[in-house]
C-alpha cells in the first residue's frame, strides 16, 4: 500500500513575530509621500485583518504618525483624528491637500480642526494646494505663534502656478518660515513666486534647500531663484525641472546674488524629460572657470536626467577647463545620449579625476576604465531624490 505523503506545515502570516509584522506594515507607508498617489494605507488594513493585528499595529503608536487628509474628502477630519489619537506622543509628518472647486468655508473649517491639534507635534508639514484656497491655509498657519511650531522642521509648499495675488502668496511664506525658527529643510515650487520680487526668505537656519523650477515661458533664471533666498548655513541645494542652457547661464554669472552661499557642498540638477537635445546644439557656451565666487565650497555635483549632461560634461571636465579643485564627486545619470556622455568622459582618462558616480547604464560603458585610477561607482539616482531626515 502507498504511503500517504506528509504534509508540510507552512507558516502563515498569523504566526508571524509583531515585531515583523510592524515592519511590513511600516514598509507598506514608504512612497505615499509626497505624491499623494498612492491609496494603500498599510497600517488600516493590517488593523482590520484580526483582532491580533489590530492589536499590534494600532499599538505601534509611530505607525500612526504619518496624517495624510484630504481636506476635499468627507471624514477627512474624523479620520486625521484617529491618527493623531493612536499616534500618541510621537512627533507627526502632516501632509494636507485640497481638490479643486471644494467650498473655501468648508476647507477652512476643516483646515482649523486639523492645525488645532497637530501644531505642537508636527515635524514635518507638506501643504499642496490649489491657488483658490492658498489664503485659506497660510491662514490658518499664520494664526501660531512660533512657540507652538518648535518642532517643525521640514517644510513643503507644492502647487500650481498662481495668477492672482502672487506677491501675497510669497509673503505668506516668508511670514510662515519666520515662524519656524528650527527649520532645516524647505521644499518651494516657484510657481508660487513672481519675478523680479521684493521679499526675500531669511531662514538662518536652514541646511538643505529643494526647489522646483515652474516649467513655462518666462521661466526665472536661476541667480534670480537664488535671489530670494538668505541661508547662510545651507549646505544642500536642490533645482528640479532644470535645463542645460541654464546650469551654464548659472556657472558663467558674473553678478552675485545678495545672500552668501558659501556653505554649500552639494548642488544638485534635476530634470524631467525634455526633447532639448534632440535639436542641433543651441548654444556654444563654455564654462571657462569654476563658479567660486557663487559656490565656493562646493564638494560634489549632480546631474539626473539632465538635458545637454554631454556638453555640461565637456565644459567642466574637457581639457580646455580650469580644474575644479575642491569637488570630490560628479554624479551622472542621463536618460539619453549615453555614448555622447562617454565620450565627453574618456579624454580624462586616467588623469585625475573626481569620484565619478554612474548610472547603471553609463557606468557600462566605463568599465574599462577599471585599470586606471579613476573611482568609478554605479549609483541609483533615487538615493539622492529622498528627502533628507
Amino acid at each position: 500500500m502507498a504511503s500517504t505523503p506528509s504534509t508540510t506545515t507552512v507558516p502563515c502570516i498569523f504566526s508571524l513575530p509583531n515585531e515583523l509584522l510592524v515592519a511590513i506594515c511600516s514598509m507598506g507607508q514608504e512612497g505615499r509621500v509626497p505624491n499623494f498617489q498612492a491609496a494603500f494605507k498599510s497600517e488600516r488594513i493590517l488593523s482590520q485583518v484580526s483582532q491580533h493585528f489590530r492589536r499590534v499595529i494600532v499599538g505601534a503608536p509611530a505607525l500612526w504618525s504619518l496624517v495624510e487628509a484630504d481636506l476635499g474628502v468627507v471624514g477627512s477630519v474624523e479620520l486625521a483624528h484617529l491618527y493623531l489619537e493612536r499616534s500618541q506622543k510621537c512627533c507627526l509628518w502632516v501632509s494636507l491637500k485640497d481638490p479643486a472647486e471644494v467650498d473655501l468655508d468648508l476647507i477652512a473649517d476643516r483646515l482649523s480642526q486639523i492645525t488645532l491639534h497637530i501644531h505642537h507635534r508636527i515635524w514635518r508639514l507638506q501643504i499642496a494646494f490649489g491657488p483658490d484656497s492658498w489664503n485659506t491655509v497660510s491662514r490658518a498657519f499664520l494664526g501660531l505663534s512660533p512657540s507652538q511650531l518648535t518642532s517643525l522642521t521640514h517644510l513643503e509648499f507644492r502647487g500650481e502656478s498662481y495668477s492672482d495675488s502672487p506677491d501675497a502668496h510669497l509673503f505668506a511664506i516668508v511670514a510662515l518660515t519666520a515662524q519656524c525658527t528650527p527649520l532645516v529643510y524647505l521644499y518651494l515650487h516657484l510657481g508660487l513666486v513672481t519675478f523680479p520680487h521684493q521679499h526675500r526668505l531669511a531662514i538662518p537656519s536652514l541646511k538643505h534647500l529643494h526647489l522646483s523650477v515652474q516649467e513655462e515661458e518666462g521661466t526665472p533664471h536661476l541667480l534670480d531663484v537664488m535671489d530670494l533666498f538668505d541661508t547662510p548655513a545651507l549646505t544642500s541645494l536642490t533645482f528640479h525641472n532644470t535645463h542645460g542652457d541654464q546650469i551654464f547661464e548659472l556657472f558663467n554669472a558674473t553678478s552675485l546674488p545678495h545672500a552668501s552661499f558659501a556653505a554649500v557642498t552639494t548642488l544638485v540638477f534635476v530634470s524631467n524629460p525634455c526633447t532639448c537635445d534632440e535639436d542641433v546644439d543651441p548654444f556654444t557656451q563654455t564654462i571657462p572657470s569654476p563658479p567660486i565666487r557663487l559656490f565656493p565650497a562646493l564638494s560634489s555635483l549632480s546631474l539626473i536626467n539632465q538635458c545637454f549632461t554631454s556638453l555640461l560634461v565637456d565644459a567642466i571636465l574637457g581639457p580646455t577647463s580650469q580644474p575644479w579643485r575642491l569637488l570630490q564627486t560628479i554624479t551622472l545619470c542621463p536618460n539619453r545620449d549615453l555614448e555622447e556622455v562617454h565620450l565627453a568622459l574618456d579624454p580624462r582618462r586616467g588623469q585625475i579625476f573626481p569620484t565619478l558616480r554612474l548610472s547603471s547604464e553609463l557606468a557600462s560603458r566605463v568599465q574599462d576604465w577599471e585599470a586606471t585610477d579613476a573611482t568609478v561607482e554605479v549609483f541609483d539616482p533615487s538615493e539622492l531624490l529622498n528627502f533628507p531626515e
